[in-house]
């Protein structure tokens, strides 16, 4: 559903003038200004602070404190500040800053060629967490072909700014509507298609334990996974202290399983727990404030 225009028009020009100002401003001061607007959106909008410590304190209480879960609901804007900025510097850092600002982990680039050596294509499992469009970048301009998921973003302008930068690089853009056609066309040309899979699914998602809580969550990887038999990855990036950024990149053995029904639901759940599970090294960079759990069920 889109948004009137008066205020796609607000939040798109707010856009323009921060990048234009980040672009101005020395590196340093550029994030110091970033997460001072990530705290005054956590000072600011009462829903997404709410929706994030709420998510924070079923998830981690009383195994954290709750000062422990204000501190990292602080922390997971300061984040989101930092984000924002990052894509706002995109055009002033592309490429050549990019690729010294991002590494990988151990093997995460072997772990790639060996998969995609088998010539069945690769389903790459990650989530809103650090900064995924860096990674997305830094993958396909390793000369891998990538082909991201996505949903257009409510703001028909900012859609198009976010998508003009993405196709700087180069990577396939899949709207989520076409996911099933395109994704499996792209995994049979030997392609990796990644997929983000942690976020509430309205529609069509199938209950799985995140966090101990019943989720509702995305199927699509999973029944390409069946059908396709393409190899599996997880993978994630980490923002690190001097604000470079590392891939890691693992695989994931899917359960086999000759019931289609118990074999989506089985992956689906596994998936996911990696994906909790890199939550976990460092829950700050996650988006709590996405209302993961809106979708109710009493069934798990």
């Amino acid at each position: 559903m889109y948004k009137p225009k008066y205020l796609e028009i607000i939040e798109y020009s707010l856009v323009i003038f921060f990048e234009k100002i980040s672009n101005l401003l020395h590196t340093k001061l550029t994030f110091k200004l970033a997460k001072f607007m990530g705290f005054c959106t956590y000072l600011l909008s009462k829903t997404l602070r709410e929706t994030a410590y709420k998510n924070l304190l079923h998830s981690y209480f009383p195994e954290k404190s709750k000062e422990e879960i204000k501190y990292i609901t602080r922390q997971s804007f300061y984040n989101l500040g930092i984000l924002l900025f990052e894509i706002f510097l995109f055009n002033k850092w592309y490429p050549r800053h990019l690729q010294q600002q991002i590494n990988y982990s151990e093997n995460s680039l072997e772990i790639l060629k060996t998969l995609l050596d088998k010539k069945k294509g690769l389903i790459l499992i990650s989530a809103h967490y650090g900064n995924w469009e860096y990674m997305a970048f830094s993958i396909a301009n390793n000369g891998y072909p990538m082909n991201i998921v996505y949903r257009p973003l409510d703001n028909k302008r900012l859609d198009q700014y976010i998508n003009t930068r993405r196709n700087r690089y180069p990577v396939h853009l899949i709207q989520r509507n076409d996911f099933y056609k395109k994704g499996l066309y792209a995994l049979r040309n030997g392609e990796i298609l990644a997929v983000l899979m942690d976020q509430n699914q309205l529609k069509g998602g199938i209950f799985v334990s995140f966090f101990g809580r019943p989720a509702s969550t995305a199927k699509g990887a999973a029944i390409l996974s069946y059908k396709t038999k393409s190899p599996v990855v997880i993978a994630h990036i980490q923002r690190n202290k001097d604000f470079s950024h590392t891939i890691h990149i693992q695989p994931i053995f899917t359960e086999e399983i000759k019931s289609p029904r118990q074999y989506i639901f089985q992956n689906t759940q596994l998936f996911t727990k990696h994906i909790e599970d890199i939550i976990k090294k460092d829950p700050r960079q996650w988006f709590w404030f996405h209302p993961r759990w809106k979708t109710q069920s009493t069934r798990l």
